[in-house]
């Protein structure tokens, strides 16, 4: 059960990580900068789900 627990965190950690890589290269390209820790969470839950969005609709694009 323990094992369960520790693969499952691990992959919630994988795919924060993987959209907060993205994020860092979206502010840093685009010289963001947030006030506060409240206000880069907000901006990076805004930012993953827009990515996510994206990204769903890019895999069901198919080419003409």
């Amino acid at each position: 059960m323990k094992s369960f627990v520790a693969l499952a965190l691990f992959g919630a950690v994988s795919a924060l990580t993987e959209d907060e890589a993205a994020f860092m290269g979206y502010i840093t390209q685009f010289g963001k900068s947030y006030a506060t820790k409240e206000e880069y969470a907000h901006r990076l839950t805004q930012f993953a789900r827009n990515r996510h969005i994206v990204l769903e609709h890019n895999a069901n694009v198919t080419d003409f």
